[in-house]
C-alpha cells in the first residue's frame, strides 16, 4: 500500500511508451495513442560506412484539451527526413567543402537536399540571433557574385567574425537597408565602430545609420592607395630625371613598393643611398 504523504513519483518517458501514453505536442501533457501514422524513415550519420536509415511509426495521440495531434519526435525536425544529428553533420561537411556538390558527394544526398539543409540550417541561426545582445564593431564588405560587376554586401560581427546578413548589390540603398536589416535599432545605437573599405557608398551608409560610429578604413585598401601615391610620384619623377640625363630611378619600382623584410642586402642598400637624396620619391 502507498504512502499518500510520499511524494508522487513523475512519469519517466519510457513509463508513458510502456503504458502507450505520449506527451501532447501542444500541453505537453501525457495522452493515449489514437492511432500511428505510416512509416517514416529518417537519414542517419553513417557508422562504419553503412547508410543509415531511423524507421519508425510515429504515434497520434489524443489530448483531452488539444485533440488529435501528431507527437514530436525528439530525434528529428517535423517534416524533416534527416535526423537532428545527420543535419549537423551535414552542415559540418558544407562548411568544410566549402562546395555544395562536393558535400553532396560526400554526404550521399541530391544537391536539392544539400541546398534545402543549409537553408534550413541558416533560418534556424536567423531564429535564435540575440538582437539585443550589444556589437560594438562590425564590418562592412562586398563579395563578387557570379560574374561580371555584380556584388553582395556582407554585414560582420568584428567580435565575434561572424556573418549578420547579407543583401544583393552595394549601393548606399543596398547598405542602409543592410545596417538595418542585420542590426536592431538599440544595436545600431551601440555600435561604436565600423570597419570598411574605402568604398563611397559604405561610408554613407554607415554615416546615416551608425552616426554615432567612428569609421575605420581596413589596411588592405590604405596599404594599396599609399602604394599607387609612391608608384605615382615615382613614375612622374622618373620622366623627368629621364630628360634631364638622370635616370637614377630607372627600374626600381618594386624598391618602393616591397616590405623592407623582403629586400636582398643589394636591393636594401639601393634604397639607403635614396634616402640622403631630395627626391620626391622618398619623401613621398
Amino acid at each position: 500500500m502507498s504512502n499518500p504523504s510520499w511524494p508522487r513519483m513523475p512519469l519517466l518517458p519510457w513509463m508513458c511508451i510502456w503504458n502507450g501514453l505520449f506527451a501532447c505536442p501542444q500541453c505537453q501533457q501525457t495522452a493515449p495513442v489514437y492511432d500511428h501514422l505510416n512509416a517514416r524513415l529518417w537519414r542517419h550519420p553513417d557508422p562504419c560506412q553503412y547508410q543509415t536509415r531511423l524507421h519508425a511509426s510515429v504515434p497520434h495521440v489524443e489530448c483531452a484539451q488539444c485533440g488529435i495531434l501528431t507527437v514530436a519526435v525528439s530525434r528529428a525536425r517535423a517534416q524533416s527526413r534527416f535526423s537532428l544529428l545527420f543535419e549537423a553533420y551535414a552542415l559540418d561537411v558544407i562548411f568544410v567543402t566549402q562546395a555544395q556538390s562536393r558535400a553532396a558527394q560526400l554526404l550521399q544526398v541530391s544537391p536539392d537536399q544539400v541546398r534545402k539543409l543549409l537553408a534550413d540550417g541558416v533560418t534556424r541561426g536567423m531564429q535564435r540571433r540575440d538582437t539585443t545582445r550589444v556589437i560594438p564593431h562590425v564590418t562592412l564588405d562586398e563579395k563578387s557574385l557570379f560574374s561580371g560587376q555584380h556584388y553582395v554586401s556582407v554585414l560582420c560581427d568584428g567580435t565575434q567574425d561572424t556573418v549578420l546578413e547579407v543583401v544583393e548589390h552595394r549601393t548606399q540603398e543596398a547598405a542602409e537597408a543592410l545596417l538595418q536589416k542585420g542590426l536592431s535599432e538599440t544595436q545600431r545605437a551601440a555600435v561604436a565602430v565600423v570597419s570598411l573599405d574605402m568604398w563611397a557608398a559604405y561610408a554613407g551608409a554607415a554615416r546615416v545609420q551608425l552616426p554615432d560610429a567612428a569609421q575605420v578604413h581596413d589596411r588592405f585598401h590604405l596599404i594599396a592607395y599609399l602604394n599607387g601615391a609612391v608608384d605615382i610620384t615615382r613614375r612622374a619623377e622618373n620622366k623627368r630625371l629621364v630628360r634631364a640625363g638622370d635616370e637614377q630611378l630607372k627600374g626600381t619600382r618594386y624598391l618602393w613598393l616591397r616590405l623592407p623584410a623582403t629586400l636582398t642586402e643589394k636591393q636594401t642598400a639601393q634604397l639607403d643611398s635614396f634616402s640622403t637624396g631630395s627626391l620626391a620619391t622618398v619623401a613621398a
